[in-house]
């Protein structure tokens, strides 16, 4: 985590969700597993099947495989990126379902309620609920065809239901998000014209009053010096206090939530190839640190993929402290360049310290305590 003396960009990714509290990740895979013994009746099928004891098997460990395909991804809500693997997904959870259904027969529709489902979660919303109507047409279907519709008419009932719920869960999903993004949109607008409000106002009352001095100061200059004097020192003050006033402006429009930068340090370590682990609730941050620590995140972070030489990076954040720990070269042979000199001004400004070592391990820590 050296730095070279150059200025640290800032990350150009960001992620719209906060650190720790998207819950699809943690509870997604359990409420999927909560359908799985509808496959009961599948393999319960295939163990009884009047047919080869190792087919009989096969179709156990397909069906097995079926299960274990669809939990696995059925974490991966409807992402725009992910469209072409769910499809496959999907199509090979079809193909094995359409290779037990010689064995099993109508039991098969049992896996028609887990592709039911996977579609609607996964696919781009008109298409997934054109494709789950559609398999749940094919199962009526069959069970129609087969003779077999009333013996398959709960399994049928159970697939519709399933449908509706995670139709409706589907959707209020997509306009939940839809919502938050537009959100976001509107208040990215306004912080814009709020900018361009006090950039106006700095500019446009500072510039008036310097001309009016100026011109001021230009008739005084040989017929009253002293007075002329004062006027260009005002010129003077007042031009710093207008940069001033213009970087205080411009810094909090560059100014990112502590959320926003624990996920572009992810993306950014990720795309270097830096196994990234980041840990801690921004929740439990003092807010009074959130922007601080935003920054250091941005700082530290750029200088480990630029300098460090790290594969391992883990970001540790606490109400008052932030810890940044890499695997990289560690501190021999370095020295403080603008970007840490920087670090350690802004956070010695707020009250805290900086500490920078090299673990037993090797590597280096750099830690911010408030």
């Amino acid at each position: 985590m050296s730095d070279h003396d150059d200025p640290a960009a800032p990350p150009a990714h960001a992620a719209p969700q906060t650190i720790g509290t998207d819950p699809w990740p943690r509870w997604g895979r359990m409420l999927g597993g909560a359908w799985i013994f509808f496959l009961a009746y599948p393999i319960m099928s295939a163990l009884e099947a009047p047919v080869a004891p190792w087919l009989r098997y096969a179709c156990v460990a397909l069906l097995v495989a079926f299960a274990v395909i669809y939990v696995v991804f059925f974490t991966s809500i409807a992402d725009a990126d992910r469209y072409a693997r769910q499809w496959v997904v999907l199509g090979v959870l079809i193909l094995i379902a359409a290779v037990v259904s010689p064995v099993i027969g109508i039991n098969t529709l049992g896996c028609g309620i887990f592709i039911m489902a996977f579609s609607i979660f996964h696919l781009p919303l008109r298409t997934a609920f054109a494709t789950a109507g559609a398999v749940l047409a094919v199962m009526v279907a069959a069970a129609w065809f087969s003779g077999q519709f009333g013996y398959a008419w709960s399994i049928l009932l159970i697939a519709a239901i399933v449908g509706l719920f995670t139709g409706v869960t589907r959707y209020v999903i997509q306009v939940s998000t839809t919502h938050e993004e537009t959100e976001r949109q509107l208040l990215i607008a306004r912080e814009r014209e709020r900018v361009a409000r006090d950039v106006h106002d700095i500019l446009g009352h500072s510039l008036t009053v310097v001309s009016m001095k100026a011109e001021l100061a230009g008739r005084l200059i040989d017929t009253d010096p002293a007075r002329a004097k004062d006027e260009v020192a005002q010129i003077q003050a007042l031009s710093r206090e207008a940069i001033a006033e213009l970087r205080s402006t411009v810094g909090s429009l560059r100014a990112r939530r502590l959320d926003d930068e624990l996920h572009a340090a992810h993306d950014v370590l990720t795309d270097a190839g830096v196994s990234a682990t980041i840990t801690g609730e921004v929740a439990q941050v003092d807010p009074r640190f959130r922007v601080l620590f935003a920054w250091v995140v941005r700082e530290a972070v750029t200088n480990v993929v630029r300098h460090s030489g790290a594969t391992r990076c883990r970001v540790e954040v606490g109400a008052r402290q932030l810890a940044i720990t890499d695997d990289g070269r560690g501190l021999a042979g370095t020295h403080d360049g603008n970007g840490l000199r920087g670090l350690r001004e802004r956070v010695e400004e707020a009250g805290g310290t900086v500490t920078l070592v090299t673990p037993a391990e090797g590597g280096t820590k750099l830690t911010v305590a408030l």
